[in-house]
C-alpha cells in the first residue's frame, strides 16, 4: 500500500507526464493523410490508424415523412422511400457488406477531436454509447473494443497505460452525428431503472450500419464514435462490460476512498443530489445564478433532507450553487472542487478531469440519486451513472432561463 507521500508523488508524475505530451483540444495538429488499403499485413498497431484518409465521403442521410406517412431519405434520389418494416432488411444489407469485407472488430473511440474538427459530448453520452456498442456488436456478431484517447483514461484501470505511453490522437476517426432519440419524458425517468422511457428512431440503425460500411478497414478493424441510445431495453446484460471500461485505477480508488472518509460517507449509505446548472456556468463561466432557480433548488433539496436520515452529498457543475445550498442547509455535504465538461471541445485540464471523475465515482457508490437539471432532456452524467451501477434515480426539470 502506497503512503500518502508516494500517492502524491505518483499523481504529480501522471500530471507532469500528461501536460508534457498533451495533444488535446485546441492544441491538436492534423496528421498527414494517406489512403490505406485493407491488407493482411503485419500485426496491428495503433499508429497505423493515423494514416487513414481524412477525406472519405459518407452517404449521410436525413429522413422525413412524406405525405403517405412513409419514410423518405433526403439524398440524390428524393423519390426513394422505404416502409418502417424494411429497416431491419436495410440494416442487414449493410451488415452483410461489412461481413463481406471481413470486418471482425469495431473500435469505439473516445477522444477530444474527430475528423472535420468534430467534438464528442460528455461522459454520460459516452457511457450510453458504450451500452449501444456492446448491444450492436452482440446483435450482429462483431467484437467490440473500447479505445480511449481522452484524458479520462489517466484514471481508468484498463486504459491508462496505453494513454500515458502514447497520447497522440487517432487521425481519420469519424463520428456518427445522427441521433436516435425521439423524446425522453422526464416524468417517466422518475424512479425508473430501464431505458423503456426512451422513444427511439428505428431508422438510425440502417444509417449507422451504412456509415460503418463506408469506413476504411485496417486489419479487419474499423474505428468510429457515436452517441446512440441502446435499442435493447434490457441493458443489464451489458452492464459488466461497461463497468469494466470504467474501473478506476488503484490510485484513483484510494483517492475516492480517502475523499469519502474526509466527507464522512460510507458506500451505499448516502444519497446524492446532482444539480446540473447548465453549460453557461460549466463552460462559459457565467457567474450570475437566477434567484428563482436557486430558491427552487434549495426548496427541493430541503424536501429530500426532511425525508431521510441518511447523509446527503451535493454534486453540481457550479461551486457557487453548492455554497449557497450549504449556507442554507449546513448539514448537507459537498466538495468544492472545480469540475469540467469532458466534451463539447472544451480545453481540458487534468486536475478538473480528475475532479469530474471523482464526482462520477462518488455517485456510483450512492444509495440513490436525485437529479435536478435545467435541461428538459435530463442530464446524462447522473442518469447513465445510475444505469451503469443500478442505482434508484429520479430527475426533475428546473427552469434557469
Amino acid at each position: 500500500m502506497k503512503t500518502n507521500k508516494q500517492k502524491k508523488q505518483y499523481e504529480r508524475i501522471i500530471i507532469e507526464t500528461y501536460n508534457k505530451n498533451k495533444t488535446i483540444a485546441n492544441e491538436i495538429k492534423r496528421l498527414p493523410t494517406t489512403v490505406v488499403k485493407n491488407t493482411n499485413g503485419p500485426t496491428f498497431s495503433f499508429h497505423n490508424i493515423t494514416k487513414i484518409n481524412n477525406n472519405l465521403k459518407f452517404q449521410h442521410h436525413d429522413v422525413i415523412h412524406n405525405n403517405n406517412g412513409a419514410l423518405q431519405f433526403l439524398d440524390d434520389k428524393p423519390s426513394k422511400t422505404i416502409d418502417e418494416n424494411d429497416f431491419t432488411k436495410l440494416t442487414e444489407k449493410y451488415i452483410s457488406i461489412l461481413k463481406h469485407k471481413n470486418v471482425a472488430i469495431i473500435y469505439h473511440v473516445y477522444q477530444p477531436k474527430y475528423v472535420n474538427n468534430s467534438s464528442p459530448t460528455g461522459l454520460g453520452d459516452f457511457i450510453r454509447s458504450c451500452f449501444f456498442m456492446f448491444y450492436f456488436c452482440d446483435k450482429y456478431e462483431f467484437q467490440c473494443k473500447i479505445l480511449i484517447k481522452h484524458p479520462i483514461a489517466v484514471f481508468l484501470q484498463h486504459h491508462h497505460s496505453e494513454f500515458l505511453s502514447n497520447q497522440q490522437l487517432l487521425s481519420g476517426v469519424h463520428i456518427f452525428t445522427h441521433g436516435n432519440l425521439k423524446d425522453l419524458h422526464l416524468n417517466l425517468i422518475k424512479n425508473s431503472n430501464t431505458t423503456g422511457e426512451c422513444d427511439l428512431h428505428e431508422n438510425a440503425l440502417p444509417l449507422y450500419a451504412e456509415f460503418l460500411s463506408n469506413l476504411p478497414i485496417i486489419q479487419k478493424s474499423i474505428f468510429s464514435y457515436n452517441i446512440l441510445f441502446p435499442y435493447n431495453n434490457n441493458i443489464f446484460h451489458f452492464r459488466n462490460q461497461v463497468q469494466h471500461v470504467f474501473q478506476p485505477t488503484s490510485d484513483m480508488a484510494l483517492y475516492i476512498d480517502q475523499t469519502m472518509k474526509d466527507v464522512a460517507i460510507i458506500k451505499k449509505e448516502f444519497i446524492v443530489i446532482h444539480i446540473r446548472a447548465g453549460d453557461k456556468y460549466l463552460i462559459k463561466k457565467e457567474k450570475k445564478l437566477k434567484p428563482s432557480f436557486v430558491q427552487e433548488i434549495i426548496k427541493s433539496v430541503n424536501e429530500i433532507v426532511g425525508k431521510t436520515i441518511q447523509p446527503i452529498l451535493i454534486i453540481s457543475d457550479d461551486n457557487q450553487l453548492k455554497l449557497l445550498i450549504k449556507n442554507k442547509l449546513p448539514n448537507v455535504k459537498t466538495i468544492f472542487n472545480e469540475a469540467t465538461h469532458l466534451g463539447e471541445g472544451v480545453a481540458l485540464n487534468i486536475q478538473k478531469v480528475k475532479n469530474t471523475m471523482l464526482d462520477f465515482y462518488l455517485m456510483s457508490y450512492a444509495y440513490s440519486i436525485h437529479s435536478f437539471t435545467t435541461y428538459k432532456h435530463g442530464t446524462g452524467f447522473s442518469y447513465w451513472c445510475s444505469k451503469l451501477y443500478n442505482i434508484p434515480y429520479s430527475c426533475k426539470f428546473v427552469n434557469n432561463k
